[in-house]
């Protein structure tokens, strides 16, 4: 509609976005959301990423495209493995763009390490 759009500030306490109810109405059929956040490192890791998406997923690190799916599947929390991804000291950007077809839109996404440990906040 020609409407500018924004990013906005969000956390979820569990770990999922249910992107249904941040959208404008609660829209979900044929909906296109993205997330970003910003993982600071002091050190250079490697971590594998754990991802859950309904329906298309579309994950970048530091603008490198680093994993794709097309199919329409549902939610399932840890769906997807990817990596292992390196991190580098410093700053570490990830945007996850999530393309909903029907259904419920959420969105999961877990860092963890070598041992499968979740990374600290």
């Amino acid at each position: 509609d020609g409407a500018p759009l924004h990013w906005r500030a969000h956390q979820a306490p569990d770990g999922v976005l249910d992107l249904a109810a941040l959208s404008p109405e609660g829209r979900s059929e044929q909906a296109l959301g993205y997330a970003a956040f910003t993982l600071t490192n002091e050190v250079a890791r490697e971590v594998t990423m754990l991802v859950g998406a309904s329906d298309q997923v579309a994950v970048w690190h530091d603008g490198r495209l680093i994993h794709s799916r097309g199919d329409a599947r549902p939610y399932r929390p840890d769906d997807e493995r990817v990596g292992p991804i390196r991190l580098a000291p410093g700053a570490n950007r990830f945007v996850v763009k999530v393309l909903n077809e029907r259904g419920g839109w959420k969105l999961g996404v877990r860092l963890v390490d070598r041992d499968g440990q979740p990374l600290h906040r």
